[in-house]
């Protein structure tokens, strides 16, 4: 039965989606044992169990002792299958690891560190259907992490689904499985629009400027000398000619603050913003400017650099929840 096939409406299927939510709640680390680990035929082995259903029909029939034991034989060969299919799985611990952000319409990378204790593992399939299908081993008392993609499609926090684990080792007749919700989390940050428009910004104002001057290497011109001014910076050779005594001015150029606007955006709807805005904080941040957010109902102050723009980036994923 397809996974998919468990998440539909009908009664007893969603009667057995909360059994196997009681019997294997969300984790983060998990070791595989008799009460999680399930074990049927494969295709190719109801077709093992008719064929050995007419072997049994002809020896009866003809009453030949060859016929007997070659069904006996292909009978004790299923059942040492059965334990080697399901020691396949039994023990394996599983832990899960951090997820870093990502952007919507892009695979997020779901961490998976694997322990095998006691004895190797061998083609166990870790399966998200329609998502992901990847084919790992592992020797004995061996580890491994692996990352399984998962593309998601909305913002916000993100769960992925229960993460089918199956192997059909050694002979492909019988199918060990379990179903686990794994205890991953995942921020989803807006697809971001880069509009070409440029994000609306604070000016520089007269008072900044003059605490701005005499800061700097850029020089802006002279002013008469007042008391208490530092007196390296006063023109002597103009002063040697007679001239008044004069102050030269050093400027350093101020970067323009930026505001990330939920109401300068009219007209949009509200995904639409998010996607403009996370667009400007990230020109913002490639410019080095400081900037902040202003959503309803919560603001960032104005700010730089990488954690802030992932404070910045994850409001914005966040909104609405």
């Amino acid at each position: 039965m397809a996974l998919s096939d468990l998440l539909t409406h009908n009664p007893l299927q969603i009667r057995f989606s909360k059994w196997i939510d009681r019997r294997l709640p969300p984790v983060q680390d998990i070791t595989l044992n008799q009460n999680k680990i399930f074990i049927f035929p494969s295709r190719a082995g109801l077709g093992f169990f008719v064929l050995m259903l007419l072997i049994i029909i002809l020896a009866i029939n003809y009453q030949n002792n060859l016929i007997f034991a070659v069904c006996f034989w292909l009978f004790g060969l299923m059942l040492v299958t059965i334990f080697h299919t399901f020691a396949n799985l039994s023990g394996l611990r599983l832990s899960t690891g951090p997820v870093k952000p990502v952007f919507c319409g892009e695979q997020a990378a779901f961490p998976l560190r694997l322990f095998s204790p006691g004895r190797g593992r061998q083609t166990i399939e870790f399966v998200w259907e329609g998502q992901c299908h990847e084919v790992h081993s592992l020797a004995e008392n061996g580890e491994l992490t692996i990352e399984l993609p998962f593309l998601v499609i909305r913002r916000g926090r993100f769960t992925p689904p229960r993460l089918l684990v199956k192997t059909y080792y050694p002979l492909g007749l019988l199918r060990a499985w379990t179903w686990l919700a794994l205890d991953w989390r995942c921020i989803v940050y807006p697809r971001p629009e880069f509009t070409g428009a440029p994000p609306p910004t604070v000016g520089v104002g007269e008072e900044e400027i003059r605490h701005s001057l005499n800061e700097g290497d850029d020089f802006n011109g002279f002013h008469t000398y007042q008391p208490g001014e530092s007196l390296r910076r006063i023109a002597w050779r103009s002063y040697a000619k007679g001239q008044p005594m004069m102050v030269k001015e050093f400027t350093e150029p101020l970067s323009r603050d930026t505001w990330l606007d939920w109401n300068a955006l009219q007209g949009y709807d509200s995904e639409r913003r998010l996607s403009i805005l996370c667009g400007w904080a990230i020109e913002a941040d490639r410019e080095g400017q400081s900037f902040g957010l202003r959503l309803p109902g919560s603001e960032i102050p104005l700010g730089h650099g990488e954690q802030h723009l992932t404070n910045v980036l994850e409001q914005l994923a966040l909104y609405g929840e």
